[in-house]
C-alpha cells in the first residue's frame, strides 16, 4: 500500500482519537460527580446512614454509651428503612442527636459494617450551625467536635475507605486556622485559664482564639484575653509560632503587658477556671505541652 495512503489513514485515526478523548474525560467526570452527589435508597432489610459532618477542619463525633465489640467512638448515624431518603434521615438523625444543624454535599458510598454487621451508606454533611450538646445520654457518652488530624486517633474500629479519603481532602483543600493566644504577664504571674473538658492533659492553657479576616495577631490576642478573662491588656510582641500537636493549628504566642481589669470567668460554658498563676507553677504544670519559647521566656522572668 503507498505510504501516503497509509500516512493519510493513520493521521486521520489519531485525529479521531484526539477528538473522542475530551469526550471520554467529561464523560467520566460527570460519572463520577454523579456517584459522589446521588444520595441512594438503603436496599433491603436494616442498615444505616452515617454522616461525616466537616466544619472547616473538625469533624463531628460521638462515643457510644455502650461499646459494640471495638466500636466506640463514631460518626452520628441512625437506623433507616427501605424507601427513606438518606439525606432528609441523617440531617433530621445529627440535629436530634447532637443539637447540630447540617446539610448533605455528597455520597461517599456504603458497605456491611464489621463491627455491627449492618449495611452501613456514608454521607459528607456540611455545617449549617448549633452547637454540639448530647442530646441522646441513653446512648451516646458525650459529642465533640474532633479535629481532622486526630478522627484516626477516635476511631476505634476500621474506617470505610470513602471516609479515608474524605479525611485526606479535608487535610489538603482547608488551611488551619491561624490562632493568637496571649502570654500576660502581670509581676512574677502569668494569667491563665481552664478548660471545662480536660481530654488534653490538666486543660490549662493560655486565653486566646482565632484571628479573624484583617485582624492583626496581637489585637487578636488581647481581644480574645478580654472576651474570655475580663483582663485589658497590651500586645508586646510575638514570643513564637507553630503547628499546634494536638490540633494542627497555627498557633502564635503573644506577649502581653497587663493594663487593667479583675480576672473573671467570662465564658462559663468553655472554661472552670481563669487565674493568675506564679510563673514557676505554670512551667511545672504545663509540663511537655509548654512551647519551648515560651518557657525559655518564663524562665528568664524567675531567674
Amino acid at each position: 500500500m503507498d505510504t501516503n495512503i497509509i500516512g493519510a489513514i493513520v493521521g486521520g485515526f489519531f485525529a479521531i482519537l484526539a477528538a473522542l478523548i475530551p469526550i471520554l474525560i467529561l464523560s467520566r467526570q460527570r460519572a463520577k460527580e454523579k456517584a459522589r452527589t446521588t444520595v441512594y435508597t438503603p436496599p433491603e432489610g436494616l442498615s444505616a446512614v452515617i454522616g461525616i459532618v466537616q466544619k472547616g477542619q473538625e469533624v463531628l463525633m460521638v462515643q457510644r454509651r455502650k461499646r459494640i465489640r471495638d466500636l466506640s467512638w463514631q460518626f452520628p448515624a441512625g437506623v433507616v428503612k427501605p424507601d427513606t431518603d438518606l439525606r432528609d434521615k441523617i440531617e433530621r438523625e445529627v440535629l436530634q442527636e447532637t443539637g447540630v444543624r447540617c446539610k448533605v454535599k455528597n455520597f461517599l458510598g456504603g458497605r456491611i459494617h464489621e463491627d455491627t454487621k449492618v449495611y452501613c451508606n456514608y454521607v459528607h454533611c456540611e455545617y449549617l450551625e448549633g452547637e454540639a450538646s448530647n442530646l441522646d445520654p441513653e446512648e451516646n457518652a458525650q459529642v465533640v467536635w474532633v479535629h481532622v488530624n486526630n478522627v484516626r486517633r477516635y476511631i476505634t474500629s476500621s474506617i470505610y475507605i470513602g471516609v479515608e479519603n474524605l479525611l485526606d481532602e479535608i487535610m489538603e483543600n482547608v488551611q488551619p486556622n491561624k490562632v493568637a493566644l496571649g502570654i500576660v504577664i502581670s509581676g512574677d504571674n502569668v494569667l491563665v485559664v481552664r478548660r471545662n473538658d480536660n481530654d488534653n492533659g490538666s486543660g490549662w492553657r493560655f486565653p486566646g482564639g482565632t484571628v479573624e479576616i484583617r485582624e492583626l495577631e496581637g489585637e487578636a490576642a488581647a481581644r480574645e484575653v478580654a472576651e474570655e478573662t475580663g483582663i485589658i491588656s497590651t500586645p508586646v510582641r510575638k514570643i513564637g509560632e507553630r503547628v499546634h500537636p494536638d490540633t494542627g493549628q497555627i498557633v502564635a504566642y503573644w506577649l502581653c503587658n497587663y493594663e487593667s481589669g479583675q480576672a473573671s470567668l467570662m465564658e462559663p460554658d468553655k472554661f472552670s477556671e481563669v487565674v493568675w498563676m506564679r510563673t514557676e507553677d505554670v512551667i511545672t504544670t504545663f509540663g511537655d505541652k509548654l512551647f519551648d519559647p515560651v518557657k525559655s521566656y518564663l524562665q528568664t522572668i524567675i531567674d
